[in-house]
């Protein structure tokens, strides 16, 4: 819970990208540290769904994953042929 709030806090700021890698190196430490999978499991099927409502209701965000996927199609520079 104590990592959620402080992924939630920075999500709020808006700062997707380090609120999801404050997650996942949390979720890391912990399954390292010998946290129960089945936990894991209920935090992961938790959490997917959320992130996905989330890249999908920004436009701004839903552009960035799109261009990352598709990098030629969205590059500033046009090749010449």
């Amino acid at each position: 819970m104590v990592i959620a709030a402080f992924c939630g806090l920075v999500f709020i700021e808006p700062d997707f990208g380090t609120a999801i890698l404050i997650g996942l190196v949390s979720f890391a430490v912990l399954m390292i540290a010998g946290s129960k999978v089945v936990a894991g499991g209920l935090v992961c099927s938790s959490v997917v769904p959320v992130i996905g409502l989330m890249v999908w209701l920004s436009p701004a965000r839903w552009r960035r994953i799109i261009a990352f996927l598709d990098p030629d199609e969205h590059s500033s520079e046009r090749p010449t042929r």
